[in-house]
């Protein structure tokens, strides 16, 4: 019996010692990984990444870090000089293989699930370790092969990176001059919070009203809001297009009875209330009729389309564009 404890009790050691082993190497690929696109960020910024921006950046000891540049070194990954540390061709090659998939995933999210903004970033970070190769390019495709993430960073593609377009602090754009969201950064994700929880997207249009020492009063959507420099400084903008013609309609402005064709489903719907606009029939080209407006303020309101009646709150029409 006590034989028989005895070779019950080595196996589940030898198991054990297996799995920790597994995760070490584990481990040491996301470090590894990390570090390769910590120093990609920082050269797609203009600068060189230090051992010491790796160490604190992925918060690991001296004895870690010494070990990680080494290994990434012997790889052919990177190369050390006096001013810092450079990606060597294959090195930049892995990197935009990591940013892809991390990019990808984002965007997968924010259009698939009901996550909050705030937190895709942190899921992204983990999946990005797992999935590659025929998986990312499978994400993509179902996406519609994005060119930029819910964040506007744009996705790497076929070992290129797309020019970034010219973009300026919203804590330095000019007073009265309308300006589109091109950039929300997501880190610390305390203030990435604090933006998207006051409505701000990529691609929106904003207008600053007035700016005093630590504040900035601005115009989002037909509403000012108030934000502090440290909050403004996640966010980037680029010139806004001008428009032409007339400003896009939407399901709240048809009268009971009349009846239009969906233009499109306004960027701001993503998730799950996307996938289902889409599954009862809210697609492009589709006719639709408001057929029966209700009595409480026209809140729901009843369409017809495809043969069926559906009920929609305001905000759910106010996103739906018609021609």
């Amino acid at each position: 019996m006590l034989i028989i404890f005895g070779i019950v009790f080595l196996i589940l050691v030898v198991i054990y010692l297996l799995r920790e082993r597994k995760n070490n190497t584990r481990m040491q690929q996301v470090y590894l990984e990390d570090a390769l696109k910590y120093i990609f960020n920082r050269e797609e910024s203009g600068h060189l990444a230090t051992m010491e921006g790796i160490k604190g950046t992925l918060a690991v000891s001296n004895r870690q870090n010494h070990e990680l540049i080494q290994q990434l070194q012997q790889n052919k990954l990177i190369m050390l000089s006096e001013e810092g540390l450079r990606l060597t061709g294959d090195g930049r090659q892995l990197s935009m293989e990591i940013v892809r998939a991390h990019r990808i995933w984002e965007t997968f999210l924010e259009r698939e699930t009901d996550l909050p903004l705030h937190q895709i970033h942190q899921y992204a970070d983990r999946q990005e370790h797992t999935t590659r190769g025929a998986k990312v390019e499978a994400m993509a495709a179902h996406l519609g092969f994005p060119t930029v993430d819910p964040h506007g960073d744009p996705i790497p593609e076929m070992g290129k990176m797309a020019p970034e377009p010219h973009r300026q602090n919203l804590n330095d754009w000019e007073i009265g001059k309308e300006g589109r969201i091109a950039h929300i950064e997501d880190e610390p994700i305390s203030v990435a919070k604090e933006i998207f929880k006051k409505g701000f997207r990529v691609d929106d249009a904003v207008r600053v009203l007035e700016r005093s020492e630590g504040n900035i009063r601005l115009e989002h959507l037909g509403k000012e809001h108030h934000l502090n420099s440290v909050s403004a400084q996640n966010i980037h903008l680029t010139e806004a297009p001008s428009v032409t013609g007339e400003a896009l309609k939407t399901l709240d402005d048809l009268k009971q009875g009349e009846e239009a064709r969906i233009r499109a489903l306004s960027k701001r719907i993503q998730g799950l209330s996307r996938r289902r606009l889409l599954d009862l029939g809210f697609t492009p080209g589709v006719p639709v009729q408001k057929v029966l407006i209700s009595a409480f303020g026209g809140d729901p309101t009843v369409y017809r389309v495809r043969g069926a009646k559906i009920a929609l709150r305001k905000h759910q029409a106010k996103q739906i564009f018609i021609q």
